[in-house]
């Protein structure tokens, strides 16, 4: 029988038409999405980073956000694809296809699978276990190639997980998640090979290219007469028909593949933004503050001798006593009463509008004037001022060497369900009022020619200016100190003018806004630092014992809140050897007191003030559950990544 007398079946059989060679084109898509998605994670889960870097993109964190989306939106894709191709071949089995014809048909890259069945064309010199081989190469080979592309983001997940709960390390997660798919790819590649190779040899066959034109027409001609069977099977079997239940459960094994795929990557995406955003908040002020101190400290030669018979217990309490004044206090569970309690404000209630300027200008004013004569509502005013009990405090901060300020204020040792947030701060009014009250009676002093008192009440101030700066742990309380120091400062510069000595005022003076303007600069020059440079400078200040304490407070917290979630190493296998080891570093420097000791180990837990700085593997699976299916609010995970690992 010549080829045009052959009766073909025609390719693809009817109703195959809408999945006939599209499993590849989706494959590929599911592969582009696969390298987008995971590669980068992976680089970031399983590089070598140190607890303070933001990862393989450094400052630039946001490139592995968008990488995520960019690679989800594919994944997204595919599935709902591939979904779709499994329902359509659920239509199909339906209407009567055998599951090996939908598998043959939706595998048909070349489209010529219908040539390869029936041994025609170029494949009529093949025999029939050549053309099954090609078939056989081709579903394999294909369905290897998907099993890749569904096991590299899949396996990713479950190495994550499992290295989360401490079964895997760097090393594990990276074979985890490319053994297999490598494997797999090799499989499929295998198969494209053995289909080229197979099908070369055809076309390379002298009597394969002996076909007419006519005879090829007549092959057309008789294709669109096609008959269902023509006995030319090549021997690899149709299969049998199987119910569309199966492919109905293809789609939802597909469904659940893209939840497990895009809940945790998506998490993890999520969560290495946090460490960033959160820092890009609280690491840039370090540079104003440092600024501000180092300003204030060039006024040090200015401050009190201290006084040796003065305690840190002493110290403390009466700065605890100072911030309190005139406040109605109300008991609570963190915060100390203080030492002595005294009910009135530092100002006395007034008709005369004139004297409720209570402020640095008030106090320089009245400096000014106190030489000529002072009014006698002035007098009588800073009389009733003069006469407040507290004002005895200022005179043990003022000559304090050393103060334990948090010891004083805090009941120690502090909740473990508090956050640092929550805190209580200094209170700023009564201090303020406190220092601008001193300062203002130095001109009652002056007024009555003891030059010598005034200026010991304004040095007082400055001095504990310098003891909240130098020995406070919080830098709220040493921001407040560089306000007294600048305050006390310009009321000193005062003083010396009106007392005659012009020369010093005017160097004290100029000496303050040369400082300023140092700060100034400096601080432009450093808010040009990137976050990445912010994060690995702050492990460093921590330990430097000539940086102001509460700076270094302040960056101890900030390290331990984002060192362990600052890269996707930290958070999913911890952060390391070298964070332990800097931890310890920083508590022989910073601790010098047991109330040291008890805020250590409170703000070792980060920001969010729960948990133990010791890893648990298990939380990065119980928090990707919470956010699957419910459970706490995200800022509680934010502050369970923060404080546990």
């Amino acid at each position: 029988m010549t080829a045009v007398q052959k009766s073909f079946f025609r390719w693809p059989p009817p109703g195959l038409e809408m999945i006939h060679a599209r499993l590849m084109p989706l494959i590929v898509l599911l592969a582009i999405g696969d390298l987008v998605l995971v590669i980068p994670l992976l680089w970031a889960v399983t590089g070598d980073w140190s607890f303070w870097s933001l990862g393989p993109f450094g400052s630039s964190w946001w490139v592995l956000i968008l990488t995520s989306v960019t690679g989800l939106v594919l994944l997204l894709a595919g599935f709902e694809r591939l979904a779709r191709l499994m329902w359509l071949g659920g239509q199909a089995s339906r209407r009567g296809h055998r599951w090996m014809t939908i598998l043959q048909v939706v595998v048909d890259t070349p489209r010529d699978t219908g040539f390869v069945l029936q041994g025609a064309r170029l494949y009529a010199q093949l025999s029939a276990g050549e053309r099954a081989r090609i078939i056989a190469a081709r579903v394999v080979g294909t369905l290897a190639y998907l099993a890749a592309a569904l096991w590299l983001p899949f396996g990713f997940v479950v190495a994550i997980l499992l290295a989360a709960r401490g079964v895997l390390g760097a090393n594990g997660i990276v074979l985890g998640t490319v053994l297999l798919p490598a494997g797999l790819f090799a499989i499929g590649f295998g198969g494209t090979a053995l289909d080229y190779l197979t099908r070369r040899k055809a076309m390379r066959d002298p009597a394969t290219q002996a076909a007419s034109e006519e005879e090829i027409r007549g092959e057309v001609d008789e294709w669109n007469r096609a008959a269902r069977e023509s006995g030319h099977d090549a021997g690899f079997g149709a299969g049998t028909n199987v119910a569309p239940r199966a492919f109905r459960l293809c789609i939802v094994g597909t469904i659940i593949i893209a939840v497990i795929v895009v809940v945790p990557t998506g998490t993890l995406s999520l969560t290495a933004a946090i460490g960033p955003i959160l820092g890009s908040v609280a690491v840039p002020g370090i540079a104003r503050a440092r600024a501000r101190i180092a300003a204030a400290k060039a006024l040090s030669d200015f401050r009190l001798e201290p006084d040796t018979g003065v305690s840190e217990q002493a110290a403390g309490e009466a700065l605890h006593t100072i911030t309190s004044v005139g406040v109605a206090l109300e008991e609570n569970q963190v915060e100390l009463a203080p030492a002595r309690v005294y009910e009135e404000s530092w100002f006395p209630e007034t008709e005369d509008s004139t004297l409720e300027s209570h402020n640095i200008d008030w106090v320089l004013d009245l400096l000014r004037r106190a030489r000529g004569g002072l009014s006698s509502a002035e007098r009588a005013y800073l009389s009733r001022v003069a006469a407040h009990p507290a004002h005895r405090e200022w005179e043990t901060t003022g000559r304090a060497a050393r103060a334990d300020i948090l010891g004083t204020r805090y009941k120690l040792p502090l909740p473990d369900s508090l956050s640092p947030f929550a805190l209580p701060i200094v209170r700023l009014t009564p201090l303020r009022n406190g220092a601008i009250a001193h300062m203002a009676i130095a001109a009652l002093d002056l007024s009555r020619g003891r030059a010598d008192q005034a200026e010991g009440r304004i040095r007082e101030v400055l001095s504990t200016g310098f003891l909240l700066m130098n020995d406070a742990p919080m830098i709220i309380d040493n921001m407040i100190g560089t306000m007294l120091v600048h305050d006390g400062g310009r009321a000193l510069a005062a003083l010396f003018r009106i007392t005659g000595r012009g020369v010093e005022g005017d160097g004290l003076e100029r000496l303050q806004i040369a400082t300023r303007e140092v700060g100034n600069r400096a601080t432009r020059t450093s808010s040009g630092f990137s976050l990445q440079e912010a994060l690995r400078h702050a492990p460093d200040i921590v330990l430097d014992s000539t940086a102001t304490p509460g700076i270094r407070w302040e960056l101890f917290m900030t390290t331990t809140s984002f060192g362990p979630c600052t890269n996707l190493r930290s958070v999913v296998l911890g952060p390391g050897a070298s964070y332990e080891e800097w931890l310890e570093s920083a508590r022989e420097v910073l601790v010098r007191r047991p109330s040291d000791e008890a805020l250590f180990d409170f703000l070792r837990r980060g920001w969010f003030g729960s948990g133990d700085i010791a890893p648990q593997p298990g939380l990065l699976v119980r928090a990707l559950l919470k956010i699957a299916f419910g459970g706490r609010e995200s800022s509680e995970l934010c502050g369970a990544y923060f404080t546990t690992f």
